[in-house]
C-alpha cells in the first residue's frame, strides 16, 4: 500500500482513467473491459476538461489529497491480511459538511488492488464538478 496511495494521487492529478484501471482494477475486472471501452472513459473525462476546468483541477487536487492523506492511516485488514480498509474524509460539496468513504484493497499474487470505493471517489468528483458550476 506504500506505493499505491501516491500512485493513486498521481493518477488522480493526471486525470489518467485508463492508468489507473489498468494498474488498479483487479485482473478479473479489468479482463471484462477491451480497449475500447478503456479509451472511451479517458475521452469522456478529457471532454469534460479534467485537465484544464479550473473547477475540476482544484477538485482533483483536493481528492489527491485526501487519497495522500490515507498514508498516515494505519489500515483495517481482513484476518488473512489481504484486505485493507481505510476511511478517506472526503471535502462537503457547497454548504454540505465532510463526509467518510470507504475505500477497501485487495491483495492479489502480492499486488494491492482498488475492491471498493474508488468509483465513489470518482462520482465525489463529478458531483464536485456540478456544484462548483451551479452555485452561481
Amino acid at each position: 500500500m506504500k506505493t499505491a496511495i501516491p500512485d493513486i494521487a498521481r493518477l488522480l492529478r493526471a486525470a489518467d482513467s485508463v492508468g489507473f484501471m489498468k494498474t488498479y482494477l483487479p485482473p478479473d475486472d479489468l479482463a471484462k473491459i477491451d480497449d475500447q471501452r478503456l479509451q472511451a472513459t479517458q475521452e469522456a473525462g478529457d471532454r469534460a476538461g479534467f485537465s484544464i476546468n479550473p473547477s475540476l483541477l482544484k477538485a482533483k487536487e483536493s481528492l489527491a489529497l485526501a487519497v495522500e492523506d490515507l498514508e498516515s492511516q494505519r489500515p483495517t485488514y481482513n484476518d488473512a491480511g489481504d484486505e485493507a480498509s481505510y476511511e478517506i474524509l472526503m471535502p462537503g460539496f457547497e454548504g454540505q459538511e465532510p463526509y467518510y468513504l470507504s475505500m477497501v484493497f485487495v491483495k492479489i499474487n502480492g499486488k494491492w488492488y482498488s475492491k471498493q470505493g474508488m468509483g465513489d471517489l470518482l462520482n465525489h468528483l463529478s458531483m464536485s464538478l456540478y456544484f462548483t458550476e451551479h452555485s452561481n
